[in-house]
């Protein structure tokens, strides 16, 4: 062992043999003299009084002999090609390999942790010239043995999948392989750690070779929303987890389609609890706009669930009066109890309804309706709406009831009367809804029966306008498309004094369909196989369909499982989405149990093996530099080679301490803000949740698409990777260095802009400090006619959180940056006014002023954002006409 090294092993050990040679080689460099010294002859009378007294060698000196030997020894080092924590084989080197690795969902989380042990084994591999059956969880390909050399080309290609293991298909594959091999195979299992049903999976295994078990010991925890269940407040959100783990806390986002953060709430699971409902309360607004719930800190799918049409809130409204009756019998009351968990109800008389945008309108029957009240109804109709209306004694009374012409079938007079005292028949039973009706595949009640209906006369498309009938024919309901909208018919009453429907959980259902189908979502769409739309990848992001991915078959009340063939995600066309969830096809999440006797099991490697054959090469060169130093004559360019050398070993220093490339090529592929660092972690926390609230209304406001605001550190990153850097200035804060200073100097030459806020008090002495080295040109207050007025917004004034009327910007910007102002300085504390929490709520009050006051600080620091990004566009006298009309002069 050697340090932090771990063991040393060597890929080429032939190579050492060469060290054998090194005596001979350093006998023949001893007796072997140096290149003489040339010495120009001088006249002959100059001969006698010449003197030297430089001796020059007869043979090579020693630390040259030594020099040059350890050259030769560090590339016969190379040549052996060392690597760290070599680990020897166990079996021989002739003996088949197979590799296991789960790819599966649970594993997304530590993919990487997988990969470098799968190079780890293949590179071992390759040491011992053996060859290897790589096979993956999720794979249903036949695979072969092959050399390690081409099964490690392979690996960049293998990932993690959003699906479950398919252990059953690979112990197939494998039987199939290994039964046609003599010698027993070492079998190693990356396994995910995740128990069933893979107790089986270990044992079948085993009887097929040697087998090693890896995975993590402790098991890291597994998140997975189960089940949500929508509710009048928001949702009931069903977490589960591994067994036996202890306490763990992590927060549920709400995201809108543009992924953005809706509401934020922080979960606590305690120790040994599996399974945890909670409630969420979010407000109807937020709710109409939520397509995916989220835990926070976790890749796998399971801890992500789609909200596909019918969460999306589709306003109910119900005919009725001022007052709101909660009675049994009420005709309202059945309704709002199956559809309250689903939409909002609204109830009042048809004016009231009109006015709201309503994706339903129910007509009890209990209200009476204006003369003009058809005409209204049957223009919204056409639009799109969907008219529902349930029977009543009154209907049939006269041939022409009210709103007769928006019935969908003609009526007779009088109602028909099953199993009561004078009838002789016994209460009738729905038939199977036939496939041309939006409730085609829905259960039938066994206890349902029909007392008493309104009946339709017969009619040639009778069966067409059906959409659920009786045992003998005679429609439940009936439906007439009108326009873009429906007018939908109940022939029993919303209570159960005609049938007992509203008491069954087949009324809801009923219902329910009714409004999918008020969002266009034609029911006809439904017995058709849904394509895949968007899903799930390997990083849990929504992407076009890829691999075998097949469309979901129509029968989507009993789903298949989810597979390579059908990943969890987004199925159907963009007007009508069915959200195939990974989550609530989840059960019995607990770790790996105890396997078999005579299987290994082990953690994953802590060091990874390095190759050591290039700082070989390294010191091998720097020697050689050194020997070319010391070789030239009379040491001339020692000073050079000195510097060389030098040079090296400063590059050598500097690339430890390497730029963050992450942090540069996340701001080079997305455009950023970025605030300056001050020290100071709140005012920086501060200045962060600002300028992230600022990018948040700048997507939904304007076409600027703004990734997650970054730290900027003026001492080592690079300004030109930001449009805007936000500098709160503080008493404390440090000045720039001469090096920090020069790096903005060129930023401010070059476009950028940097805007330096005071927080609320007026420029100091301390600002006079901390700016000493900028180059900042003459400043003037704001003109009123100022771009930056009109850039975007009409504006007058500037406010933050504070309202001071001290901003400035450059006098006379430069006309190579399109007279744009390179700085603007002002202490109106900006970002504090923009600053939200994690729920979404303003951190600080404004002053003096009120919400207005910062609706106007989001609007100046749109404006500030499109004037640097845009220029002087708005400066050009074309655009002066709209200004003007639009202030009205």
């Amino acid at each position: 062992m050697f340090g932090g090294l771990g063991t040393i092993g060597f890929a080429a050990p032939w190579a050492l043999w060469s060290l054998l040679f090194l005596p001979i080689l350093w006998q023949f460099l001893r007796v072997m003299p140096p290149k003489p010294s040339i010495v120009r002859f001088p006249a002959v009378r100059l001969l006698q009084e010449l003197s030297s007294d430089q001796q020059l060698a007869t043979k090579t000196p020693w630390w040259i002999l030594l020099l040059r030997s350890l050259i030769i020894v560090f590339l016969i080092l190379a040549m052996a090609r060392p690597v760290t924590d070599y680990v020897p084989a166990q079996i021989e080197k002739d003996s088949p390999l197979v590799l296991i690795v789960d790819n599966d969902w649970s594993v997304m989380d530590r993919w990487d942790t997988r990969k470098k042990e799968l190079s780890t084994l293949l590179t071992q591999a390759k040491i011992d010239n053996r060859d290897v059956l790589l096979l993956s969880g999720t794979q249903s390909t036949p695979a072969h043995f092959r050399p390690a050399t081409e099964a490690a080309k392979s690996l960049d290609l293998l990932r993690a999948n959003p699906w479950p293991n398919d252990h059953a298909t690979l112990l197939n594959t494998l039987k199939d392989t290994l039964g046609q091999l003599d010698d027993t195979a070492e079998i190693i299992w990356i396994s995910n750690g995740l128990s069933v049903p893979d107790e089986d999976f270990a044992i079948q295994l085993h009887g097929l070779g040697d087998l090693k078990v890896i995975t993590e010991s402790p098991l890291p925890d597994l998140l997975a929303l189960s089940a949500v269940k929508r509710t009048q407040t928001g949702f009931d959100v069903t977490l589960s987890r591994l067994k036996d783990k202890g306490a763990i806390e992590t927060s549920l986002h709400i995201l809108d389609e543009n992924g953005l953060a809706l509401y934020q709430q922080r979960i606590t699971l305690d120790a040994g609890v599996t399974d945890k409902t909670i409630s969420v309360s979010v407000p109807n607004e937020l709710r109409a706009r939520a397509t995916l719930l989220r835990l926070d800190r976790t890749l796998n799918p399971a801890a992500h669930y789609l909200l596909d049409e019918k969460w999306r809130d589709r306003p109910v409204g119900i005919l009725q009066a001022r007052t709101t009756d909660k009675n049994l019998l009420h005709p309202a009351y059945y309704l709002r109890k199956g559809l309250a968990p689903h939409a909002p109800i609204i109830e009042g008389d048809l004016a009231t309804l009109l006015s709201r945008k309503l994706s339903l309108m129910i007509h009890t029957g209990d209200v009476v309706l204006a003369a003009n009240a058809s005409g209204q109804l049957a223009n919204w109709i056409t639009q799109g709406g969907i008219f529902i209306r349930f029977a009543n004694t009154t209907l049939t009374d006269t041939p022409r009831p009210a709103l007769f012409d928006l019935l969908p079938v003609q009526l007779m007079l009088g109602e028909r009367a099953l199993g009561g005292t004078l009838s002789w028949k016994a209460p009738s039973k729905l038939a199977p809804f036939p496939e041309q009706s939006p409730f085609f595949g829905l259960d039938l009640p066994k206890d349902l029966s029909i007392k008493k209906q309104v009946l339709a006369r017969p009619d040639a498309n009778l069966a067409e306008k059906s959409w659920a009938q009786l045992e003998d024919g005679t429609p439940l309901v009936s439906a007439r498309k009108i326009g873009n909208g429906w007018s939908v018919l109940f022939h029993v009453t919303p209570v159960p004094d005609w049938s007992n429907l509203p008491l069954s959980g087949t009324f809801e259902l009923m219902l329910t369909r009714l409004l999918a189908l008020s969002e266009g979502n034609s029911f006809d769409q439904r017995v058709r196989d849904l394509p895949p739309y968007r899903l799930f990848d390997h990083n849990a992001q929504l992407v076009s369909p890829y691999g075998a991915a097949r469309p979901l078959p129509a029968e989507t009340l009993t789903p298949p499982d989810v597979s390579a063939e059908h990943p969890p995600g987004l199925y159907g066309t963009e007007q009508n989405l069915y959200a195939f969830n990974l989550g609530p096809r989840l059960t019995n999440l607990a770790p790996l149990r105890e396997l078999p006797h005579g299987v290994v099991v082990q953690s994953f490697s802590q060091n990874q093996q390095t190759s050591l054959a290039p700082w070989a090469l390294l010191g091998a060169f720097i020697l050689a530099l050194c020997d070319w130093a010391l070789s030239i004559a009379r040491f001339r360019m020692v000073k050079t080679a000195a510097a060389a050398i030098a040079f090296l070993l400063l590059s050598c220093v500097h690339a430890q301490a390497e730029p963050d490339w992450d942090k540069m090529m996340a701001a080079a592929n997305q455009m950023r803000l970025a605030y300056l660092e001050t020290g100071d972690a709140k005012m920086d926390d501060t200045t962060r949740r600002g300028l992230d609230g600022l990018a948040s209304v700048l997507r939904r406001r304007t076409a600027v698409e703004l990734g997650p605001t970054m730290p900027y550190d003026p001492e080592k990153d690079d300004p030109s990777l930001f449009p805007l850097i936000y500098w709160a200035t503080q008493p404390t804060q440090p000045a720039l260095s001469t090096e920090a200073s020069a790096r903005l100097n060129t930023f401010l030459s070059k476009g950028g802009f940097l805007l330096i806020d005071t927080m609320g008090s007026k420029p100091t002495p301390n600002l006079t400090r901390l700016t000493q080295g900028l180059n900042i040109p003459s400043l003037q207050q704001v003109p009123a006619d100022h771009v930056l007025t009109r850039s975007f917004y009409l504006l007058q004034d500037y406010p933050g959180r504070y309202d001071h009327k001290d901003v400035w910007v450059e006098t006379n910007a430069d006309q190579s940056r399109d007279r744009v102002s390179s700085v603007l300085i002002g202490n109106n504390a900006w970002v504090q006014a923009w600053a939200r929490d994690d729920q979404m709520r303003p951190i600080y009050p404004v002053v003096p002023g009120d919400e207005i006051q910062r609706e106007q600080a989001y609007r100046f620091g749109i404006n500030l954002v499109m004037y640097i990004l845009s220029g002087n566009y708005k400066g050009d006298q074309v655009h002066l006409p709209a200004i003007l009309q639009r202030l009205g002069l």
